[in-house]
């Protein structure tokens, strides 16, 4: 019976036409708009392959010092060229000497656009232990495709629709239905015809791109790593190159499949061939026309199962309307959900095409109750919200702490990590690509192990020396790996054209430079005595209310503490934006922690009180007087007067006068205190139990 199925779709309903069109129009997509990942890397890609040969596979010591050597050595015949002008200007040189010796140079600098292809890809791959050297512009062509297959899914559409839908038509149906064996074979032949026509076409369509991909620009090496490609640099999953290509041909099979079974559901529901049509083309190719399959991630739904490779990105964001939307990777646990729903929706689909080619009816109330009850916790796969305990203080923006890391603000924009365990300075990580301009690091935001810090990289175009792109991003820094990831990003520039500023671009990013802080999928950040905040998902800014610039203020993962007109210490609960001011708690500077608010009490001469928020009672713990800035760490208080600086024990009142060389840098936590003598430009270190000033013998990197 499956035979003569195949024959009536492929013979008498000129599906052969069909299917022989498709891989015409598919072989001919694939030959004619194929593009290399990296043009000007397929243009120097000669030179790049010499170099390459090299270091091809794992990074290793001996590796980095040519790669390095390579990079002083081409540099230096960059600094050549201008000695040599200088000397045959000068005279010293003779236009003769001066064109041999330009002309050598000449032929050693055009390799360097193959190198710097090289070094790129060096600064990315010593991020991370598992990356490897390798040729990736096929790898980064094959897996890196995020649009869909049109063709495929119009294709589909017209060759499984007439299935049931031709003998609906001639009223056909009843009369099988009567006859044992067509009644108990029919629907499983043609849903086996369809199931194997879509793998099968799937499956050559994706052989196609593989061939192309492996012909034109190579497919070398693939046990490496996922990790060793650009554009999955920060994806947490951990999978060599052949099993993200298994994973992708895997979930676009699952993807079509599923849209193969809607298309067929959809048939035996409606019985008309138009309906089956116009019901197809709006559920499958149409949400590819009107949204991004990204915003279909985490429901199990065939629109993003059918491109694969969205499933095998880490934290992704696109650009719509000038506003950025974040969307945070999908890890194993969430996929394995979607999966699972999507194998389990699919069932009930098979179930609808047996109970309507069969002598057998439910009630449709019954049927109505079921699969609602089905559906609706199918359709929340994915859906939850993460719960976060942190204390954040905005005036600590300049430190943040972990059990191994401490985050040093040495000099203005300059920050480094102290290892505990080392007691050395090393330099901050600021993204993948900080070394192609020039970065600056703004304020951070600790979350457990997890550092977010605003950072904005500024680089100048080739033709046009007056013109900029900017982008600043908000960076997740894993302490415990020392991995970075993209969380949010938004890109402007300004271009200048003979003095001209063009004011399409604008000039600066309204996030930049204040403190923030995260509460779910929203950044919360102060600016201009106001608090914003910046939907991660849309890019929406808004204005909640004014914030005085002079306070501190705090977050406990679900309420804000900030000082109201009044000096009232007032707590703002996000959830739900009610607020509670404080009679009790008048303060010029306060700091939250774990075990409550240590402020400066304003009814007694700025001296240091303690409020517990348990039973509300306040607590003297100085009596110091005129204090103006407070700080406070796991055992100590740190109060500023015009008396000068001071330590305070708040369990036993004991107070001692604090005398460091230089400016005083607090570090509030950890084991670190900074001083820094601005004029000799000595960084002195605190020990801050005893007191003992020492000269680092490292200082941080400049």
């Amino acid at each position: 019976m499956a035979g003569y199925e195949w024959k009536k779709l492929l013979r008498y309903r000129r599906g052969g036409w069909i299917v022989l069109v498709l891989l015409i129009a598919e072989l001919a997509s694939i030959l004619l708009f194929t593009r290399p990942f990296d043009r000007n890397l397929e243009e120097n890609r000669s030179v790049y392959n010499e170099y390459l040969a090299q270091v091809e596979g794992p990074l290793t010591p001996e590796k980095r010092e040519w790669i390095e050597g390579e990079m002083k050595r081409i540099n230096a015949v960059h600094s050549e060229f201008e000695t040599l002008k200088a000397d045959y200007y000068t005279g010293v040189l003779s236009e003769e000497e001066f064109r041999r010796q330009y002309t050598d140079l000449q032929a050693q600098d055009a390799r360097y656009p193959g190198f710097s292809k090289l070094y790129s890809q060096y600064i990315f791959v010593r991020e991370q232990p598992d990356r490897q050297f390798l040729y990736t512009g096929g790898w980064e062509t094959l897996l890196g495709d995020k649009s869909p297959d049109y063709l495929l899914w119009l294709a589909l559409i017209f060759l499984l629709a007439p299935l049931f839908c031709q003998e609906y038509d001639c009223q056909m149906d009843q009369l099988l239905l009567t006859q044992k064996e067509s009644a108990a074979k029919g629907w499983k032949a043609k849903l086996l015809v369809a199931l194997a026509l879509t793998t099968g076409l799937t499956a050559l369509i994706q052989g196609f791109r593989v061939a192309n991909c492996a012909l034109r620009f190579g497919l070398p090496h693939w046990n490496y790593s996922l990790h060793s490609l650009v554009s999955f640099g920060t994806v947490g999953k951990s999978m060599a190159l052949w099993q993200a290509l298994a994973l992708q041909f895997s979930l676009k099979e699952l993807g079509y499949l599923y849209g193969c079974l809607v298309i067929l559901a959809l048939s035996v529901l409606t019985k008309k061939y138009a309906l089956t049509l116009m019901g197809s083309l709006v559920l499958l190719p149409l949400p590819f026309l009107t949204t991004s399959a990204k915003y279909f991630l985490r429901l199990p739904a065939p629109w993003a199962l059918s491109i694969g490779t969205l499933y095998l990105s880490g934290d992704d964001f696109e650009f719509y309307a000038g506003s950025p939307r974040v969307f945070p990777e999908v890890s194993w646990k969430e996929l394995g959900l979607l999966m699972a729903g999507s194998a389990v929706i699919c069932l009930l689909l098979i179930a609808v095409l047996w109970m309507r080619n069969r002598n057998y009816h439910v009630r449709r109330k019954k049927a109505k109750a079921v699969a609602l009850c089905c559906l609706l916790p199918l359709l929340l796969l994915g859906c939850g919200k993460q719960e976060k305990q942190v204390i954040y203080n905005s005036f600590d923006h300049n430190w943040a702490v972990t059990e191994r890391y401490e985050v040093v603000e040495h000099s203005f924009q300059q920050f480094s990590l102290y290892d505990r365990e080392t007691g050395t300075f090393q330099t901050f990580p600021a993204g993948a690509f900080a070394d192609n301009g020039q970065t600056a690091l703004g304020f951070f935001y600790l979350d457990g192990n997890t550092l977010y810090s605003l950072s904005q990289s500024t680089w100048h175009e080739r033709f046009y020396r007056e013109s900029y792109d900017r982008a600043t991003s908000l960076t997740a820094l894993d302490l415990n790996t020392l991995e970075e990831r993209t969380v949010y990003e938004w890109n402007d520039g300004s271009k200048r054209f003979f003095g001209l500023l063009d004011r399409s671009y604008s000039e600066t990013d309204p996030t930049f430079g204040y403190p923030f802080f995260l509460y779910g999928n929203t950044m919360y950040f102060q600016q201009d005595e106001l608090l914003k905040t910046t939907d991660l998902l849309t890019g929406r800014t808004e204005t909640i209310m004014d914030l005085p610039s002079a306070a501190n203020f705090a977050f406990d993962g679900e309420r804000l503490y900030y000082l109201d007109a009044y000096n009232r210490l007032t707590l703002r609960t996000l959830s739900n934006g009610s607020t509670e001011a404080l009679e009790t708690v008048i303060a010029r500077d306060f700091r939250l922690t774990e075990q409550g608010v240590y402020f400066l009490n304003i009814r007694d001469k700025n001296t240091l009180y303690f409020w517990d928020p348990e039973d509300g009672s306040i607590q003297k713990l100085d009596d110091h007087q005129d204090c103006y800035n407070l700080h406070r760490d796991e055992k100590y208080c740190w109060v500023e007067s015009m008396e000068g600086l001071y330590r305070v024990r708040p369990d036993t009142g004991e107070s001692v006068q604090v005398t460091v060389p230089g400016y005083a840098s607090i570090i509030t936590s950890g084991d670190l205190m900074l001083s820094e003598d601005n004029e000799n430009e000595v960084l002195y270190l605190v020990n801050k139990d005893t007191l003992e000033v020492t000269v680092l013998s490292e200082t941080p990197a400049e």
